[in-house]
């Protein structure tokens, strides 16, 4: 029986949690925002997206898991920055590949792989990948 003003979760969390986060205050400080500095790839994989009716595959994103050296956990990074026109540009590292089976020349993917000069993805795993910040504010590789 649902009681009038009840606050419900689709969560597994257990009763008292809940209780606990609903009655939390707003805090005084800020969420510590990561600075530009290289990260170590520590890991690659690549994840199917889906439209937004989940009913088809549109593509496959490549995320590269990286340790940032001021914080404990990794981070998945996604997009990357890149020339293109004499000017910097910003895209997520998508995955095609050409008719060859090979990874699609002046892909994104294709410009971070040659500019970290390793013959494929696995190879980025142990390197130190440079980052920037994007309009946002958030990490991305820089590949430029």
């Amino acid at each position: 029986m649902k009681m009038e003003n009840q606050t419900e979760t689709e969560s597994n969390v257990p009763v008292n949690v809940v209780a606990d986060r609903l009655n939390k205050p707003v805090g005084e400080k800020e969420a510590k925002k990561l600075e530009a500095k290289p990260v170590l790839c520590q890991g690659v994989k690549i994840e199917d997206r889906q439209n937004k009716e989940k009913t088809k595959v549109i593509g496959s994103v490549v995320q590269l898991i990286c340790k940032h050296p001021d914080k404990d956990e990794v981070m998945n990074i996604s997009k990357a920055q890149y020339i293109l026109d004499k000017q910097i540009k910003e895209a997520g590292i998508w995955y095609n590949e050409d008719e060859d089976g090979n990874i699609q020349k002046g892909s994104v993917l294709a410009n971070l792989i040659s500019y970290y000069k390793v013959p494929n993805l696995n190879a980025l795993i142990g390197k130190d990948l440079e980052t920037d910040k994007n309009t946002a504010g958030f990490l991305v590789i820089k590949a430029y």
